[in-house]
């Protein structure tokens, strides 16, 4: 009987039925609560790494805008990017390796990816399982059109206060050519103020003014014709194109030959690499140093901005010649600046109305400097073939109102501009700047 009751006693009593019952609960909970906590972590930690190689990605895409870049280069670039990153994310106990990158130079994308390794509470609390492991992976793709410019710029006998007479020395500062000149180094230095990489901004120079001093290039480029480094237009077939100038020379006057003739003091410039202090330099030093003299052969001047962006001209221009025709990944610019109406030609038929003959200035006249310039301006735009477009801006400075309709029509009306003075001067190139940047960006 007494046994009985004892066993009755033990079987009523739910203490120790409720330490189990608790026990169980309990290490459920802490499963729960630390399965919890690590995907909650996890979550966390995932979503910083992403970030971190978000960028890395688009650093070492960055990276494949630029010339002479290695695959080597560009990881090393992403992974110290990818790094730098995660030090700032303050990202602790976590194991990574195995950074690598699969760059498409074509396409200038980059794909980033790591391996990620883990603790676990889950682990910690149940003895069972291991690291959390996960391998996360970034795209990135960094489009920027490479930028290659000429600058045209009117450096005549009317940019100076008094236009010099025949045979006396050029003007080296004056109200118009100062305002050039300041609007022309601050157009260099607005393309330069986003530091781009060696290749991607470059920019050509062409003073002109009664001719095209090509300096250095000169007997090359005229067969030997040029006496004193300066050039006319070219006549034939190639009269107006962009075709090597081996092929057909460009022309040249005796000096004294022509009462209208005078050589452009300011020699051109080829493509100067805005990455590189020295090219950069060289090309400001050479804005200052615009003189003016002599008439307006503007389409002479039209012309060689053509040149100097023309692969067809590498083996004048070598390294600094324009690259190859590829608008995907290269916008060519001529910006065209005039302060007076052209009125120099010399071939074609423009020498039959040499100025002072109005017919000079007149650009619906054939063979006159505005006329060759606007057929020069059809072929530069290149409307009939897209892959060799080259956008040509022009900028009318204080100039008269035959002028100002020529390069309205050479340009379009919405790449033209009228700068009555030399701020207008500046805000025009400034305003150039600003859409090919965007169209850098956004092409």
């Amino acid at each position: 009987m007494r046994m009985m009751l004892s066993y009755g006693r033990f079987a009523g009593n739910e203490r120790g039925a409720i330490a189990v019952i608790f026990a169980v609960s309990l290490m459920v909970v802490s499963l729960v609560v630390a399965l919890s906590i690590d995907t909650a972590r996890a979550y966390d930690v995932r979503t910083r790494i992403q970030a971190a190689l978000d960028a890395a990605a688009l650093a070492g895409a960055k990276l494949l805008d630029k010339e002479g870049a290695t695959e080597a280069d560009v990881k090393a670039h992403a992974e110290s990017f990818f790094r730098e990153q995660l030090m700032r994310l303050a990202i602790s106990d976590v194991h990574i390796e195995n950074f690598d990158v699969d760059p498409d130079w074509s396409t200038s994308t980059l794909t980033a990816r790591v391996d990620v390794a883990m603790g676990s509470m889950f682990k910690d609390v149940s003895g069972t399982g291991g690291l959390m492991e996960f391998s996360p992976q970034s795209t990135a793709t960094y489009h920027a059109l490479k930028i290659e410019l000429s600058l045209v710029a009117d450096v005549t006998g009317s940019m100076c206060d008094t236009p010099p007479a025949v045979g006396d020395p050029p003007c080296t500062s004056a109200a118009k050519l100062d305002a050039l000149k300041a609007a022309a180094r601050d157009m260099v230095t607005a393309l330069s103020s986003s530091n781009p990489g060696a290749g991607a901004v470059r920019v050509g120079l062409v003073p002109y003014s009664a001719s095209v001093n090509a300096g250095a290039f000169a007997a090359a480029v005229s067969a030997g014709a040029s006496a004193d480094g300066c050039v006319v237009e070219r006549s034939g077939a190639d009269a107006f194109t962009n075709g090597s100038p081996y092929a057909q020379p460009v022309g040249a006057v005796v000096p004294g030959s022509l009462p209208f003739y005078s050589c452009a003091p300011s020699p051109i410039r080829p493509l100067a690499d805005l990455a590189s202090a020295g090219e950069r330099d060289a090309l400001l030093l050479a804005i200052d140093g615009l003189a003016g003299s002599g008439g307006t052969a503007g389409h002479i001047g039209t012309a060689w901005g053509w040149y100097l962006l023309s692969p067809e001209w590498s083996g004048l221009f070598g390294s600094r010649a324009g690259r190859g025709w590829d608008p995907a990944k290269v916008m060519k610019v001529v910006v065209l600046m005039t302060d007076g109406d052209f009125n120099i030609s010399y071939a074609n038929g423009g020498e039959t109305n040499p100025w002072p003959d109005p017919l000079s200035s007149d650009a619906s006249h054939p063979g006159s400097s505005g006329h060759q310039a606007l057929q020069l301006c059809e072929e530069i735009k290149s409307l009939g073939d897209a892959s060799k477009s080259v956008r040509i801006y022009t900028v009318a400075f204080q100039a008269p109102a035959g002028a100002e309709a020529m390069l309205k029509q050479c340009s379009g009306e919405e790449n033209y501009y009228d700068a009555a003075n030399a701020s207008q001067l500046n805000a025009a190139f400034r305003d150039i700047v600003r859409r090919l940047n965007t169209l850098r960006m956004t092409s």
